[in-house]
């Protein structure tokens, strides 16, 4: 037999195939394994220099890179039997560049039964064979094994069986596919317990894990895909194509990023390849077209869903009957309020239970007010990611639905130590303003009016507050009607120019603002055509009307608030309510402080309520007018 390429020994000397073959007849039982220690800090594997012994490790050595050093190849290194990449409390690298060839029967990418050996393989192209078997991270029986990543941007790695981490105790290991150039293929797949395996999305998409026989995901494993360079469109992207996938829907920790806004992404098998897969779904934000189908006819089903704010559910009791009066019978609503949950119980199996088993075409979600409660279960970090999976997981059940996010009022009256204190309240409530900057999506922020409560003048005004806010926490009717209603009216562009009014409930002097049929004596015609047309006064009046048939209302105290600025809201008051009409002696731009005419508010909410009417002037009308 005869050899066209030389042999190198471990003695470093160069011998012919045919001198060899003599050598192995002459005599048959010399062993020729060897260990190979790379003793560079960073060099070149194919240089013998940076090599002890003094030679380019051939097959059947056993080489080792440990002590911090990386090894790079740029050409064809052979066979060996085994590489080790760290040992002995050490960490080692390796890199494949282009032109690459290496072939091995194992390889350990942070040593096996051995503490603290990390080691990072590091393949940018070239080819990887691994006969036996390739391990990343290290497993340990009784000490912390080595932690172990391979990161593959390029060429191919072909493995006859690969394991991702420890599946008992040792470090983690971290399988990296990024791109998709190249071809990473084996023979069968382990990703143990202590495994991550991630795909880095290139534009165009990944380069799939190719496994002939059968891959297992441990449920404690990780997944996590990147999508922050993706711009390939929506559609499918094959993340794990094996023969047969055991325990993908299972996998407790699955991380997808860098989608939004422009997809929702979900993970899963595929129904009929059984392969591994990520499918994206294009987001559109739907801003406004919850309203918007309202107006075409479509009959509309919205979900509001968040914390016992929304189980008290003064905002949507309040909401559906202005809906149901301009579009009759076309909406149908659930609630999903939750006392004392935030949005790690929103982003919950409790929303496929609660949200996305009704097929929402609208969904308001509020969170923040729990996320912030000083127990440390809700990071600001963790608020944000619960918030974009909820969007995620609702636009990828139904793509059509329109998602309005709701900031409500600040917690008051609560020291350090306390159940219901909340810290960083206004870093949490950045997080929905910019996820929903990001995205495209309505928000009701309700903060800025509440402050305007809480500090009329720049003063702190807490007894004011809790007239609105009894509890420091929840609204109530009162505070709802009048502060909260009227963003939620602006934002959903229902084209009103929005007056809320609360009064002390006294016998047949009483309105609530509502279009609801309520215990008032107002009729649900003469609310519901004030709030919808700025320039008509009330139809009717609780002490009747004037001889002239001119609408005038009796209020005994009320908050007040308007939000069209095409609009000045003037409010004056009668004697007798026949007749001297006089404007109220204060008028307010509640936005700026600055004193206006007489009886005039602009844009917000009067920062006291108007409780002193003279004595003798008992009745009230409101006039709209052009500015």
């Amino acid at each position: 037999m005869h050899f066209s390429t030389p042999i190198k020994r471990a003695s470093g000397k160069i011998r012919t195939a045919s001198a060899a073959a003599a050598l192995l007849l002459a005599f048959p039982f010399v062993a020729h394994a060897a260990n190979a220690v790379f003793n560079t800090p960073s060099g070149n594997w194919l240089t013998a220099a940076n090599w002890n012994p003094t030679t380019v490790p051939v097959s059947g050595d056993s080489v080792f890179i440990r002590s911090g050093r990386l090894a790079t190849l740029a050409g064809n290194a052979g066979s060996v039997s085994t590489i080790y990449l760290g040992d002995n409390n050490s960490s080692g690298e390796l890199e494949l560049t282009s032109g690459a060839t290496l072939t091995a029967g194992t390889v350990q990418v942070g040593r096996l039964n051995q503490p603290l050996p990390d080691g990072h393989l590091t393949i940018n192209q070239g080819t990887l064979t691994v006969t036996t078997l390739l391990t990343i991270g290290g497993e340990q029986s009784s000490l912390d094994g080595g932690a172990g990543t391979l990161e593959f941007s390029g060429g191919t790695v072909s493995a006859a069986t690969i394991t991702v981490g420890a599946s008992t105790t040792g470090k983690s290991g971290t399988l990296c596919l990024h791109g998709n150039t190249g071809s990473f293929s084996g023979t069968s797949f382990n990703l143990n317990r202590k495994g991550k395996l991630k795909f880095t999305l290139a534009a165009a998409g990944v380069t799939p894990l190719t496994i002939a026989g059968t891959a297992t995901l441990s449920p404690n494993a990780t997944l996590e895909v990147d999508g922050r360079a993706y711009t390939g469109g929506a559609g499918t992207i094959t993340l794990i194509n094996a023969n047969t996938l055991v325990g993908s829907a299972a996998l407790e920790t699955v991380a997808l990023t860098g989608f939004a806004p422009h997809y929702a992404a979900a993970v899963s098998v595929d129904a009929v390849t059984q392969n591994l897969v990520l499918t994206l779904t294009a987001i559109s934000s739907n801003a406004g077209q919850f309203v918007e189908r309202l107006r075409l006819g479509q009959p509309q089903k919205m979900v509001s869903y968040g914390t016992s704010i929304t189980q008290l559910g003064y905002y949507w009791k309040q909401l559906l009957p202005v809906l149901n009066r301009q579009f009759p019978s076309q909406v149908t609503h659930w609630e999903a309020g939750n006392n004392g949950r935030n949005s790690n119980y929103g982003n919950s199996i409790e929303l496929d239970k609660q949200v996305l088993i009704r097929e929402p075409d609208c969904v308001f979600i509020e969170f923040t007010i729990n996320d912030s409660v000083d127990n440390g279960q809700v990071s600001l970090t963790q608020s944000r990611t619960n918030l974009e999976a909820m969007i995620d997981r609702i636009l990828l059940a139904e793509p059509q639905c329109e998602i309005i996010l709701q900031l409500m009022n600040p917690a008051v009256g609560f020291v350090v130590g306390d159940s219901s204190y909340r810290h960083d309240q206004k870093a949490y409530q950045q997080v929905y303003r910019d996820v929903a900057a990001e995205r495209g999506l309505l928000l009701v922020d309700n903060v800025a009016a509440w402050e305007a409560v809480l500090y009329p003048q720049g003063l702190e005004n807490q007894a004011l507050f809790k007239r609105l806010v009894p509890d420091g926490v929840h609204p109530n009717e009162t505070g709802t009607a009048t502060v909260v209603m009227p963003n939620i009216i602006k934002t959903l562009g229902l084209g009103v120019s929005y007056a809320s009014w609360r009064t002390g409930y006294t016998p047949n002097a009483s309105s609530d603002g509502q279009a609801n049929g309520d215990n008032d004596s107002l009729s649900d015609a003469a609310e519901y055509q004030f709030a919808q047309d700025p320039n008509v006064a009330a139809t009717a009046g609780v002490a009747g009307t004037l001889a002239d048939g001119t609408p005038c209302y009796r209020f005994p105290s009320l908050l007040l608030r308007t939000e069209n600025s095409d609009f000045a809201l003037r409010v004056e008051t009668s004697p007798n309510g026949v007749n001297t009409w006089t404007p109220l002696p204060f008028g307010r731009d509640v936005s700026t402080g600055t004193a206006t005419g007489p009886g005039v508010f602009l844009n917000g909410t009067s920062p006291s309520p108007i409780v002193a009417y003279p004595t003798g002037q008992p009745y009230i009308r409101f006039v709209a007018s052009p500015r």
